[in-house]
């Protein structure tokens, strides 16, 4: 399969999984975030090229944990919108404290292969789990606090204003933060400034995407 069919695969799989949880409760939407933002960790230093845009693998689990974070602000309020920063904050520090620690043993001789394939894809984690880790939390409280903003000016209406505004205000945020801090120094700087506005082009569309899905959420409430 190409790399566009298989992006809008996980797209659906991704936020339909969130759609699920959402109808599961608080729990399975603060799951849902931390899973991407572990996801966005590990694949994150992947570039992938689509649809003409360069961008990384892990634009899709950041939309949808802004696609989940919004479902949790509409229907249970903005303080749990608020709890995902400092969920999400743990979780990824754990992860990359304990993958470190797992990473710095010696492999036995008898799992070589399965040693060198950890070490080639866990040597970059720290770099971007820290670009990672820095651009949620700045991002995300920027996100949660224009979405709840909006919810407050518009009444409660119009959805799609304060989904895909908050996206757009959000997600640049992001972009600007996590591809300087990932990439700067390791890609020329034309390159780096193709991925941030293709990653953030990207990320755009694929959040105006996730709008549908919260919709569905609403009704579901």
């Amino acid at each position: 399969m190409t790399n566009e069919v298989i992006f809008i695969v996980t797209i659906v799989v991704n936020f339909g999984l969130i759609l699920f949880a959402s109808r599961r409760g608080r729990e399975f939407l603060f799951a849902t975030v931390a899973v991407n933002l572990v996801l966005i960790s590990v694949f994150g230093a992947k570039l992938i090229s689509v649809f003409g845009f360069v961008t990384n693998t892990g634009n899709v689990f950041y939309a949808g944990v802004f696609l989940a974070t919004h479902m949790l602000i509409e229907n249970y309020g903005k303080e749990d919108g608020y709890r995902t920063i400092r969920i999400g904050a743990f979780v990824v520090f754990l992860f990359l404290l304990m993958a470190q620690f797992t990473f710095d043993l010696t492999g036995y001789a008898g799992t070589a292969a399965a040693n060198s394939a950890i070490d080639n894809l866990f040597r970059n984690i720290p770099r971007v789990g820290i670009a990672s880790i820095s651009a949620f939390i700045v991002a995300q409280y920027v996100n949660v606090r224009f979405y709840s903003l909006l919810k407050n000016k518009t009444k409660d209406k119009k959805l799609w204003l304060r989904d895909n505004a908050s996206n757009l205000l959000g997600q640049f945020v992001d972009s600007v933060l996590f591809f300087s801090i990932a990439f700067i120094g390791t890609v020329p700087n034309t390159v780096l400034v193709q991925i941030l506005m293709g990653g953030f082009m990207v990320k755009v569309i694929v959040g105006a995407v996730g709008t549908s899905f919260l919709y569905a959420s609403r009704r579901t409430k």
